[in-house]
């Protein structure tokens, strides 16, 4: 009976702990780069810059391999070209939540992956150059996201570093004074960096 007291005792407490905290924030840098191939407007090649952002995130584990993520970023800007001349310039916020699997940690390093689905809106557009002064609306996009990283973990510390790469699919329908002239394609690798922390 006292082994079993022990064994239950023992249990809970166990339970107790991770229950305690299974909430991760992170504090990051991500440079999003979007795909070259940026899609055809107006029957021209388009192509969108770079931009590196704050982009924090929260994660909520359900088990000690199994966790659900929200991706969030600070608005990121995009120049646009066609055929290599800047038509517009737009921002954009694409939220991501991805279902995540954790491995083992193997001297503090836990690598993971994980699967979700992004939600791109896109606004402020600003023509220029051969359409400035024309209204141009970039719809917002509905997409696929898919990540791989590693987390090490700080010894008798809740903080940690975590690095990772994902994929988001954002294709944008965009129209040009209400006439639609094409998709575009950002569809970025996002390369990102930051502090964990646990609570």
């Amino acid at each position: 009976m006292k082994k079993i007291l022990l064994i239950a005792c023992a249990l809970c407490c166990a339970s107790t702990s991770y229950a305690e905290s299974p909430w991760l924030v992170k504090l990051g840098v991500s440079d999003v780069v979007p795909k070259r191939d940026g899609g055809t407007l107006a029957g021209m090649q388009a192509s969108s810059s770079n931009d590196v952002q704050f982009t924090p995130s929260v994660e909520y584990a359900f088990n000690p391999a199994l966790s659900a993520e929200l991706l969030l970023a600070a608005p990121l800007g995009h120049n646009v070209t066609l055929n290599g001349i800047r038509v517009v310039k737009l921002k954009e916020l694409p939220p991501t939540l991805s279902l995540k699997y954790r491995f083992p940690a193997i001297q503090g390093i836990q690598p993971y992956f994980g699967l979700g689905v992004n939600y791109t809106m896109f606004w402020d557009e600003k023509t220029e150059g051969p359409v400035v002064g024309s209204k141009l609306n970039a719809i917002n996009s509905l997409g696929m996201a898919g990540l791989i990283g590693a987390e090490y973990r700080i010894p008798k510390s809740p903080f940690g570093i975590a690095v990772d790469i994902r994929y988001i699919d954002i294709v944008s329908k965009v129209k040009l004074d209400g006439n639609k002239i094409g998709d575009l394609t950002i569809n970025p690798w996002v390369l990102g960096a930051g502090v964990t922390y646990r609570f």
